[in-house]
């Protein structure tokens, strides 16, 4: 892949796309470039946390509403301040972190309505604010969709 361009994966739940989100993540780090991974719900990040701590230890960091002030604090300093790579796994509102050196944009099961936001204001769908940095920076952007052989056969056959 390079910089600007988007990638559509797809498989069933458990087939190791979070294995796949770590080795594309490991490559990024290494070429001295932050990672930002998105999860439609706040409870799905405590595993995807929990994954990606045990290989990168200390340079991955938690962002979403459920964060105490103080974290998201300590997020946005770390952005602003410190000039190494980091991993921040969030939800949608993630994506307006002023990440630097961002150079991979994940968006985990992208076909869940929990990205768009249309209340309060401001609306926005996280996708397309993803599709519109990848454009900007030089970041790349996977989306995850699930993908179930059974619902597309019985979908053919009924």
């Amino acid at each position: 892949m390079k910089p600007g361009d988007t990638l559509l994966l797809w498989g069933e739940t458990g087939s190791g796309k979070t294995e796949v989100y770590m080795r594309i993540s490991e490559d990024q780090i290494l070429n001295k470039k932050s990672c930002l991974i998105l999860a439609p719900e706040i409870g799905l990040i405590p595993q995807l946390i929990d994954r990606f701590s045990d290989r990168f230890q200390n340079i991955v960091y938690e962002y979403h509403s459920n964060c105490s002030v103080r974290n998201r604090t300590l997020v946005w300093k770390k952005i602003i301040e410190d000039k190494e790579p980091i991993i921040v796994i969030g939800t949608r509102s993630a994506i307006f972190l002023p990440i630097q050196n961002l150079g991979l944009i994940i968006l985990d099961e992208e076909h869940d309505l929990s990205y768009k936001q249309e209340s309060p204001m401001p609306c926005y769908d996280a996708r397309d604010v993803a599709m519109k940095r990848v454009k900007s920076n030089p970041a790349k952007l996977i989306f995850w969709k699930r993908y179930s052989i059974n619902e597309d056969l019985e979908k053919q056959l009924f």
